[in-house]
């Protein structure tokens, strides 16, 4: 998906196009936690270490212990 974001251009109607990348966060249960419930606040928190080191990326929850 990132990937297929950054490689379509977007055309204006006045015929500029402009780039466009994203970043997500990606949490899988049960590897990451024994919560379902808590699974949006882990993807949530691994978007914003995305953004923070880089952007256009996916970062993914670490493997619970």
């Amino acid at each position: 998906i990132r990937c297929a974001v950054s490689d379509t251009p977007i055309r204006l109607t006045n015929g500029e196009e402009l780039s466009v990348t994203i970043s997500l966060g990606a949490s899988h249960y049960p590897n990451n936690t024994e919560h379902p419930e808590s699974l949006p606040i882990l993807a949530d928190q691994m978007l914003y270490k995305a953004k923070e080191t880089g952007r256009n990326k996916v970062c993914f929850s670490e493997k619970k212990e």
